[in-house]
């Protein structure tokens, strides 16, 4: 399956994912499944539904059931935009893995009140996603690169720690937005922007005609290092 990395890419690809988890967990059993037969009820076809984001109007195949009795929570059926992929992955690698902080996730950036049962069979779909865009190749050059890094609150052991997350954020020759990598470290420094600016180069990326970094010491130096 070829997977598309731009921020619109990432929310059809991702939203997919999640409208068929949503399914499975409405239907009691997985695609093809052979439990299904006699059920009552079962997959039937999918509606193609058009919504906004902050990157533009993309196209999401939503499942339909032979009962009409799906109703989708995460991305329900009259809702007509959604929170940018990049936000929504930024949350899940800030809270962690854990049912509690997923489900609160979820209700932040949708508005959907979900079962633990649906939120681990959801999660598991989105980060098989995010693990995948977070070590894929990237092209060789990219005209402008965004690199930040957002002061975040991070619950671990019962306690709230600030976290440092770096974004690296492209524009592709296309005119798209793509999500190079995220990456949490205790605070912001140069040493580690170098060893962020490794694993890209690492992933194939060679250069870029604009870098916008802010005031950081040392931080233009390290994109020299790498780069040249």
């Amino acid at each position: 399956m070829q997977r598309i990395y731009s921020v619109r890419g990432l929310l059809k690809t991702t939203g997919k994912r999640t409208l068929e988890a949503e399914m499975t967990h409405h239907l009691g059993y997985p695609p093809h499944d052979p439990s299904g037969r006699g059920s009552g009820n079962s997959r039937s076809g999918r509606n193609t539904k058009t919504l906004q984001s902050e990157s533009g109007l993309f196209d999401l195949e939503v499942p339909r059931d032979r009962n009409s009795s799906f109703e989708p929570r995460i991305v329900a059926k009259r809702q007509p935009r959604v929170a940018d992929l990049d936000e929504v992955i930024v949350h899940l690698y800030v809270q962690g893995q854990s049912t509690r902080a997923i489900q609160e996730t979820l209700k932040r950036f949708y508005g959907a009140d979900v079962s633990s049962r649906l939120v681990s069979e959801v999660t598991d779909n989105v980060l098989e996603e995010v693990q995948a865009g977070q070590t894929r190749a990237l092209e060789k050059v990219y005209p402008i690169v965004y690199f930040d890094a957002l002061f975040v609150e991070s619950r671990e052991e019962g306690s709230v720690q600030t976290r440092s997350l770096y974004v690296a954020l492209a524009i592709d020759m296309q005119g798209e937005k793509q999500v190079l990598g995220l990456w949490i470290a205790p605070r912001e420094s140069a040493v580690s922007w170098l060893n962020i600016f490794g694993e890209l180069k690492a992933r194939g990326m060679e250069d870029c005609f604009i870098a916008c970094v802010n005031s950081l010491r040392g931080l233009p130096e390290a994109i020299e290092t790498v780069c040249h």
